[in-house]
């Protein structure tokens, strides 16, 4: 499913979530993996390595986000901090999303170890995610998801949130208009 307009993640990942609900076989939870489509993996292998470790979690309920391990500061892309180890593989718990910050805070980040960068990757059950988006909004998922994807932020944290280390992903700029 393509969102034709970028109206944020949250209403695009709901809208996704109720179509794989409606379209599954009845009883059936699907796991969702939304990715942006601007994305180059350089890496396929470790890259399905990651989503398969995801699934795993996601499993167990948990909404995952691949987070990358960040080179340098960088004021273009957000930033998951991350908390307690979840596994022995390199997933670790989910404190908090930052959004794009100034250049010296993102050196802060780089410089604590406790910061990715948010690839934009989630993993997770459709009945997770309508849940997490629902307690978000208090009311029903089409209509929280039109709340703001902050909200939708902080609910997913309260979730069982996880981070997983991602192979590096760059987003690719369109040169065309």
């Amino acid at each position: 499913m393509l969102e034709p307009a970028p109206r944020n993640t949250a209403p695009a990942l709901t809208i996704a979530a109720l179509t794989a609900l409606a379209d599954a076989p009845y009883g059936e939870d699907p796991i969702l993996v939304v990715m942006p489509a601007d994305h180059l993996i350089t890496d396929d292998a470790a890259f399905v390595d990651t989503l398969q470790q995801a699934i795993q979690h996601a499993l167990r309920d948990a909404i995952v986000t691949l987070g990358v391990p960040p080179e340098r500061a960088e004021t273009g892309y957000g930033y998951i901090k991350t908390g307690l180890p979840a596994d022995g593989r390199g997933a670790r718990s989910i404190e908090r999303f930052v959004e794009k910050p100034a250049q010296e805070t993102a050196e802060q980040y780089v410089a604590s170890g406790d910061y990715w960068w948010n690839s934009g990757v989630f993993v997770m059950r459709t009945s997770v995610w309508l849940a997490a988006i629902t307690a978000a909004g208090r009311k029903s998922p089409r209509r929280a998801a039109r709340r703001t994807n902050m909200r939708a932020s902080r609910a997913t944290v309260r979730c069982n949130s996880i981070a997983l280390p991602s192979p590096p992903v760059r987003a690719i700029r369109s040169t065309t208009r």
